[in-house]
């Protein structure tokens, strides 16, 4: 048995990873205007930033190396077939657009709010990791600062106050660090994300009180950087908390089951192909190559995802980790 596999970690990552595509096939019918399904990469961003806490980094280029080694060259292959596709069927391309999103550059306009970058069509969710190169910046600076980090982890909920208030005056000066702070969360949490019945009844109430304020404040003030940037962004790292401390609650009382599960064979293909799933889903999903554009019904279009996503992500998955996970 691997020592550092964390089941818990597993589950929460794939059904993030469902939850991103469910919201986003949801958009594409044109329900789930809330998109409240979608919460993954903000699942991602809190079990990111709670898992590299418990990770020294002694070298930062060679760290930095083997992040873009696990992250940049798939992005890149789905980003040249993207671009590939659209050139074959004679569709527009900027090369601004080509450059930014080779450059990583793409999601700066989640921190620079005002900033227009033009994306590429079908490339819309890959904003994430331009955010997440920041937050990955900021947390090599922090752990050259142990004190610092020890300072900011003995008063956590001060500074989580503190970073919230500023986010609230950041948004109106064009930037938005709720992504980082999200990140942080994560990374500040504690040993585990267990929580005791009145910590989790606290987070359930916050939960239901951010719900209902952003119900009411859609109909009042949607299109503002309060409702936008501040009202739903909130909703959904509370959401997105929520979801992982209920998780992990779940799995611990059903520890047998879920280790179990984590460790199945099809499970563990679906968490190797988390990214490749993030990275593909999407321009099927929205864009100029939207199944529902070419199939006659849901369940057709449903059948043609699938297999194509499937297809894809087998092209730019791990093949030795895919055969690692047959042959154990």
């Amino acid at each position: 048995m691997d020592k550092k596999f964390d089941s818990t970690i597993s589950i929460i990552r794939v059904l993030a990873m469902l939850s991103i595509i469910v919201g986003h096939w949801c958009a594409m019918m044109g329900i789930n205007d809330y998109q409240l399904l979608a919460i993954g990469v903000e699942i991602f961003l809190l079990i990111s930033g709670f898992l590299y806490r418990k990770k020294e980094v002694p070298n930062a280029l060679k760290w930095i190396g083997q992040r873009w080694k696990r992250l940049i060259p798939p992005y890149w292959i789905s980003l040249a077939l993207v671009i590939s596709i659209r050139i074959l069927i004679g569709l527009e391309i900027r090369l601004d657009s080509i450059i930014i999103c080779m450059l990583n550059l793409q999601g700066l306009d989640r921190i620079f709010i005002n900033l227009v970058i033009h994306g590429i069509p079908g490339m819309g969710q890959v904003w994430f990791l331009s955010v997440l190169a920041v937050a990955y910046a900021l947390m090599i600076v922090l752990k050259k600062k142990k004190e610092f980090e020890e300072y900011i982890s003995e008063h956590r909920c001060m500074c989580l106050i503190v970073s919230v208030f500023g986010q609230f005056v950041l948004v109106y000066a064009g930037i938005q660090i709720v992504y980082i702070i999200c990140f942080f969360i994560g990374y500040f949490w504690g040993n585990d994300w267990h929580v005791d019945r009145k910590q989790y009844g606290f987070i359930t109430l916050s939960l239901m009180v951010a719900m209902i304020i952003r119900l009411i404040s859609r109909s009042v003030i949607d299109g503002t950087n309060i409702y936008d940037h501040i009202i739903a962004r909130w909703s959904f790292i509370i959401l997105a908390i929520w979801s992982v401390v209920t998780l992990t609650g779940v799995c611990n009382v059903f520890k047998k089951l879920s280790g179990q599960l984590a460790r199945a064979r099809g499970w563990k293909l679906l968490d190797l192909a988390s990214y490749p799933m993030f990275l593909t889903h999407y321009m099927f999903l929205s864009g100029d190559f939207t199944v529902n554009k070419w199939c006659f019904n849901q369940t057709l279009a449903m059948v043609v995802f699938t297999i194509i996503s499937a297809v894809i992500i087998m092209i730019i998955t791990d093949f030795k980790g895919i055969k690692k996970v047959i042959c154990v």
